[in-house]
């Protein structure tokens, strides 16, 4: 796709798709992310590179500092698989010793008013695991806001972050600045969790 869009004068900056395993095998092949492969040479000849000044001390960034072109996963995937991942029965996330827990949106349902939050119980469950929408319902500010006052601290960081990666990957009218800031808070937030 990169070698036919070059012919037609097509700079491509980057790929974006979900996290099927073809995909990523052919990012990961492409971009000589740990591998190389004797066939495919997207380096050589190629006056369209992207030049990364990436800082030494950052050992943590695998990144060659030239690249033909990025490589992500789609921010709508990236959204709808943290969120599933809330929705996981193996799955047992906890923040400070507090479990991230799906039945506090439950809760949320049941013991307030609809006009207060807007949720309905396929919103929580949604019959579509790639459902976006219910992905913006349970991040709206009056979910967020409930799930403060219910003292569900830690379920509420998990959705606030959530919010946070759709403010960076998905939503258009954001600035790039904000989205920097956004990003990097998600980033931290995630690293330090771990």
């Amino acid at each position: 796709m990169y070698d036919e869009c070059k012919k037609k004068n097509i700079n491509v900056v980057g790929f974006s798709a979900d996290a099927e395993p073809r995909n990523l095998k052919a990012m990961q092949l492409s971009l000589g992310f740990f591998t190389k492969t004797p066939n495919i040479d997207l380096l050589s000849g190629n006056n369209t590179l992207l030049k990364i000044n990436i800082a030494s001390d950052w050992n943590f960034f695998f990144m060659r500092p030239v690249q033909p072109y990025l490589c992500m996963q789609d921010g709508i995937h990236l959204v709808t698989k943290i969120r599933n991942r809330l929705l996981s029965e193996t799955a047992s996330m906890s923040i400070n010793n507090q479990r991230i827990d799906v039945n506090h949106l439950f809760y949320i349902i049941q013991n307030y008013p609809k006009i207060d939050h807007n949720l309905v119980h396929s919103d929580v469950f949604p019959h579509d695991r790639q459902n976006y929408s219910s992905c913006l319902k349970i991040t709206s500010d009056e979910v967020l806001n409930l799930l403060k006052d219910t003292n569900a601290s830690a379920t509420y960081v998990y959705l606030y972050l959530l919010k946070l990666i759709i403010l960076t990957y998905v939503k258009a009218d954001i600035d790039i600045l904000a989205r920097l800031y956004y990003g990097w808070i998600v980033t931290f937030s995630y690293r330090m969790w771990w």
